[in-house]
């Protein structure tokens, strides 16, 4: 059924839906703070309050857009250096918090990453919790990380 449903989308031109994220960020003192909230009027439905973006049951596939806005003075982009420990932007893992890069699951993938904004497609193939981390940089070069949820509802995607 989930195949036959992403057939239809692709071929018969049903919409992905876009979700745009605005991780607020600020530097207080030695320690960053985050937040996600919604950057436009139709992602408010997905994006929860403890940073989580919930997918209900039968959403199709999605792209979800982070991007970043901080406080003026303060830099902190995605890490995008690919050699080791980092290698990607953003680690997904089902059930807990990633603690190193792994392949991602079946239902993400990157589709573009830039400094300030970094987009990732999620087909909703599982129903579950996706634990997910951002990886970045600050401008004195200092590596930090964040790990919010994505709550999958499942039958989404082929």
């Amino acid at each position: 059924m989930g195949l036959f449903k992403w057939i239809v989308e692709l071929f018969a031109g049903a919409k992905t839906t876009r979700i745009k994220v605005r991780i607020n960020l600020a530097k207080e003192g030695s320690c960053w703070n985050y937040d996600l909230e919604a950057d436009d009027q139709p992602s408010y439905p997905f994006v929860l309050a403890g940073n989580k973006i919930n997918f209900p049951d039968g959403q199709p596939t999605s792209n979800i857009e982070f991007r970043l806005q901080g406080k003026a003075g303060q830099v902190l982009n995605f890490d995008l250096d690919t050699t080791a420990p980092v290698k990607e932007p953003i680690w997904v893992e089902s059930g807990q918090c990633p603690t190193q890069c792994n392949p991602f699951p079946s239902d993400f993938r990157i589709v573009s990453r830039a400094a300030n904004k970094l987009e990732i497609e999620n087909r909703n193939l599982n129903v579950g919790d996706f634990y997910y981390r951002l990886n970045f940089v600050d401008n004195a070069g200092n590596k930090v990380h964040w790990d919010p949820i994505i709550r999958n509802g499942g039958g989404g995607g082929p």
